[in-house]
């Protein structure tokens, strides 16, 4: 979102007699290329009796060209502008192929328009060793010009000089300190060192304090401000003049309004004349205010309009509860690298090698924190998007209302990312102390194969929860299948979202699964297993071993008290063969009892 300022300048000389004033060059309107929108423009002298021209000089700058007809003992100038501060991405740009890497050569004809600001006007060893120093060959055009743009940055200490003037480039590097326009023509001779036409540009530089505070970098100005500036401009074919502020490090973005961009930085001065000689002071101020502070994201509203907002809101709330009615709001707010955020997969592409790592990161940090260690870590799928062959991956935890863990033991659940060195064998080990803890006969056990290898990939479990005697129990059936051995489908997803269930010929008569509340009795196990009747259970648990982990599929389950109980009997089994187990599968479909949060991998 803009923001819309209202820039005052103003300059005023007073001199101590009345005096004939020569003609002025005024550089005080915003360049052609400015790219800040400048909604309005004035420009007021004193005293009255003056005519002026406008005119545009070779480098195509706007000058106001100004003759007095009277003595004076006072010359004021006023600028007024109203500039629209709507965010400007400095990168957006598109290079000649034979530009992108540098060093590179100026075609012939481009070469000869830009030889004013190609020429070297310092040569001091000291700014040849610094140019050799920093000097780099095949590289990414950009990344050349910003690197040596926040070396020179970090290499000059700012300061605020009122000597008239610029200093050498020798004495700038000598010295280490500079003001803004020593570091804007040191740039400018470094640049032409290198090869690349640069020029100088005096402008005013517009800063506003930030809505809310940066996360990492420098802080921002603690009060909107501006000022007359200068930095450098570079060149590149098919850009154009790319905007360097060598004080700061950045490019020039929306802040920087240029006024006059010159080979020579004599020739930018912003104000340019004579006088009889007299005695003289000058009073200069430059100020920004916000003209029209629009609603955005970091500051939609103002604090009156919070006020009304909170009194209506407060209102409509206690409404809600003289009837009794409870409302609820969901959100998702989206997580990137801070470290890598320009990178293809967090900004165009879904899938990125650090997004699975780090969101299983965020889960831990923010399960301690909400679940506070007893909550149970889920690997499970989200959204399936049109066009794509499977579901994005989501993680989530889930912990109870009540305060009471669902998950005990951390030793066994097994770290996201780690190898155990577990293949097979410990997948049975766990599967076959699984069928113990839920009461089921280990011959409901059905072993999986790969399609294309016919490997044993893993182990499915028929499983229903179903009461009997009033008692909540796990019961199972045999399946009979379309040939001898449970062939998955084919891809990488987990082992429970490949069986081939729609090749199997179920009951017509499906085995109703048992809905209990949370407060029921926890399911227990009989003296006899629960044997339903064939292809009647449509639902199976799954245990695998994955890049030498162990993971178990929790099938679909309604209620949260099966769910619970089942997940009670995984950590149980885990315990008692110690082989720590990864969750994952589906969610219960009704969770009025517990709490959840889920990491999605959101579609770009």
């Amino acid at each position: 979102m803009s923001v819309k300022v209202s820039l005052n300048h103003q300059l005023v000389y007073h001199f101590e007699n009345p005096v004939i004033l020569g003609p002025h060059t005024l550089g005080l309107r915003p360049s052609p290329h400015c790219r800040t929108p400048i909604n309005s423009y004035s420009l007021k002298i004193e005293p009255d009796d003056y005519t002026m021209t406008w005119q545009q000089d070779p480098y195509g700058n706007y000058l106001g060209r100004l003759n007095f007809l009277s003595k004076t003992d006072r010359l004021g100038i006023t600028v007024d502008i109203i500039a629209d501060l709507h965010p400007i991405n400095p990168f957006n740009f598109v290079m000649e192929s034979y530009a992108e890497r540098y060093p590179f050569i100026y075609e012939e004809q481009l070469g000869r328009e830009l030889i004013p600001f190609l020429e070297i006007d310092e040569s001091s060893p000291i700014l040849k060793d610094w140019v050799e120093q920093h000097r780099v060959k095949d590289i990414y055009t950009p990344e050349f010009i910003i690197t040596i743009n926040q070396k020179l940055a970090d290499y000059i200490k700012y300061t605020v000089r009122f000597e008239p003037g610029i200093q050498t480039c020798e004495e700038t590097l000598k010295t280490q300190i500079g003001s803004c326009r020593d570091t804007a023509w040191l740039m400018v001779q470094i640049l032409r060192h290198y090869g690349l036409a640069a020029r100088f540009v005096s402008g005013y530089l517009i800063q506003l304090k930030p809505d809310v505070p940066p996360l990492d970098g420098p802080p921002g100005p603690e009060a909107d401000n501006a000022d007359l500036h200068a930095w450098a401009e570079v060149y590149i074919p098919g850009a154009g003049w790319i905007g360097l502020d060598p004080t700061s490090g950045f490019l020039a973005a929306e802040g920087h309004i240029p006024l006059v961009c010159t080979a020579d930085p004599q020739a930018a001065s912003p104000v340019q004349g004579t006088a009889e000689p007299c005695g003289s002071n000058l009073e200069f101020a430059v100020t920004v205010s916000r003209y029209e502070n629009q609603p955005r994201t970091s500051q939609p509203y103002s604090p009156s309009q919070w006020e009304t907002i909170d009194r209506l809101g407060q209102a409509v709330e206690d409404k809600l509860q003289s009837l009794g009615v409870g409302l609820t709001m969901g959100g998702e707010p989206t997580f990137v690298s801070i470290d890598d955020f320009e990178s293809p997969q967090w900004q165009v592409q879904a899938l990125g090698e650090e997004k699975r790592r780090l969101a299983g990161q965020l889960l831990h940090r923010l399960e301690s924190k909400f679940s506070k260690g007893g909550g149970l870590l889920h690997y499970g799928m989200g959204k399936w998007y049109p066009g794509e062959i499977l579901p994005r991956w989501a993680l989530g935890c889930y912990w109870r209302e009540d305060g009471q863990p669902i998950w005990h033991n951390r030793a066994f659940m097994a770290v996201d990312g780690d190898d155990y060195g577990y293949g097979i064998k410990q997948a049975e080990v766990v599967i076959q102390e699984l069928v113990k803890q839920l009461g089921i006969a280990s011959d409901r056990i059905i072993p999986t194969y790969e399609l294309e290898t016919e490997e044993l990939a893993g182990y499915a479990l028929p499983i229903l929860p179903v009461v009997e005697s009033e008692e909540l129990r796990w019961g199972s059936c045999p399946w009979k299948l379309p040939q001898d051995k449970l062939i998955l489908l084919k891809g990488d997803s987990p082992l429970g979202f490949r069986l081939p269930l729609s090749a199997i010929s179920w009951s017509e008569e499906l085995h109703p699964e048992a809905r209990v509340p949370l407060d029921h009795k926890p399911a227990v196990v009989g003296s006899e297993p629960i044997n339903l009747p064939e292809n009647s259970v449509r639902v199976a648990m799954a245990v695998e071993a994955r890049d030498g982990c162990i993971y178990v599929f929790v099938p679909p389950i309604t209620s949260a008290r099966c769910f619970l109980d089942l997940i009670t009997a995984i950590e149980k089994t885990a315990t008692a063969v110690n082989i720590p187990v990864l969750v994952e599968g589906y969610t219960p479909l009704e969770m009025m009892e517990l709490w959840d949060f889920r990491l999605p991998q959101i579609r770009e």
